[in-house]
């Protein structure tokens, strides 16, 4: 009860100096972004040079985007407009209809904070128009959070992997928006399989790299993956595919039954969801159409990601990785993996040897940890 009561009032003082100072600040890094020419998707009876848009009536522009920032709003500021409208399209916030006058700007508010990352707008024009900018404006935040005062810095190289799925075909380690995973934390060893010229990974190894949902029972012959209204479903040795409530249709791609865990055909699944996969150097490169090109292109990434990858490659523990939890399905008789994990350290300790790994999860153990 006094932990309670302490943080209550550390709480209620912090919340006070608030309200009394009224502070505000934006997060460190970019205040703003400027839409340009190198973040069009596509277009349609309009014309872009840079940062300005010549539309005509019944044009639209895409953009696919990636920001560092979290946006409040958006500015966009025009000219040479005569009886011309302007709908703003935002992914994730709902469409807005601007009446545009001679000259001006026209203001959307999200009606959630869009946060940094990869996102798209589509700008949809009525009449004609000039757009001399568009820029999302950074979020304020209230209150005091020192902690988020300290600006987090990335390279050239860096930045242009951050919404990235890179897997090198010789590797166990592969990176997502610039972060090492491995292929499988059951056998770190582990690198992506190769069947007729495909790539496969296992089903939710690629499901977490690709932002699918994804359910597995191999005893069932059934496996699935999903990602919004978009659907695969493997029954009974068919897989079928389904978008929104469509009938299902039976498509020919199929997964592979492997040690009792399915796995995916990479290629296939990314570019279902709109990302553009290639491939260079034994390294498949999965990104929005422009970003993953600006990787393919430059020299300076993928040498960075090659080093990322191999490096990390090099450090990995040789040995196996075993599991310990106070999970309902723990036990000292299963085999220790990530799903059958142990009960008890002694047991981890009995099977453990010099080079392997034991995670223990989260849960009280009340036992003394002997390895022999």
């Amino acid at each position: 009860m006094r932990k309670k009561f302490i943080s209550g009032i550390l709480i209620a003082s912090l919340l006070l100096t608030s309200a009394i100072s009224g502070f505000a600040y934006v997060r460190p890094g970019d205040t703003e972004y400027l839409f340009g020419a190198a973040d069009v998707l596509e277009f349609e009876n309009v014309s872009i040079e840079q940062n300005t848009i010549i539309a005509s009536d019944g044009g639209f522009v895409k953009y696919d985007y990636y920001t560092t920032l979290d946006a409040a709003e958006m500015i966009i500021e025009y000219s040479d407009a005569k009886n011309a409208r302007i709908t703003i399209e935002p992914a994730g916030n709902g469409a807005q209809t601007f009446n545009l006058s001679e000259e001006g700007e026209v203001v959307y508010k999200f009606s959630s904070v869009q946060h940094n990352g990869d996102n798209y707008l589509t700008l949809r024009f009525e009449g004609n128009s000039t757009i001399t900018s568009v820029k999302l404006i950074a979020n304020e935040l209230t209150g005091y959070k020192d902690y988020d005062r300290r600006p987090v810095t990335l390279t050239e190289n860096e930045k242009a992997i951050q919404t990235a799925v890179l897997i090198k075909t010789d590797s166990s380690v592969f990176m997502v928006n610039g972060a090492k995973r491995y292929i499988n934390l059951e056998d770190i060893n582990e690198k992506p399989k190769e069947f007729d010229g495909r790539i496969y990974l296992p089903i939710k190894t690629l499901a977490r790299a690709l932002g699918y949902y994804y359910e597995e029972m191999p005893d069932k012959e059934y496996c699935l993956l999903r990602l919004e209204q978009l659907s695969f479903i493997y029954r009974n040795g068919k897989m079928y595919k389904q978008n929104n409530h469509e009938q299902p249709v039976s498509i020919s791609v199929l997964p592979k039954l492997i040690d009792g865990h399915y796995y995916m055909p990479v290629r296939y699944f990314a570019e279902a969801i709109g990302e553009t996969v290639l491939y260079k150097d034994g390294i498949i490169i999965i990104d929005g159409r422009n970003r993953s090109k600006d990787i393919f292109e430059s020299a300076s990434v993928m040498s960075y990601i090659s080093e990322q990858i191999a490096s990390n490659a090099k450090e990995k523990v040789a040995g196996k990785t075993y599991y310990v939890a106070q999970t309902a399905n723990a036990s000292d008789e299963n085999a220790g993996t990530i799903d059958a994990p142990f009960k008890t350290l002694n047991k981890a300790g009995k099977v453990a040897k010099a080079g392997d790994t034991v995670i223990i999860r989260e849960g009280v153990y009340r036992e003394i940890f002997t390895p022999l």
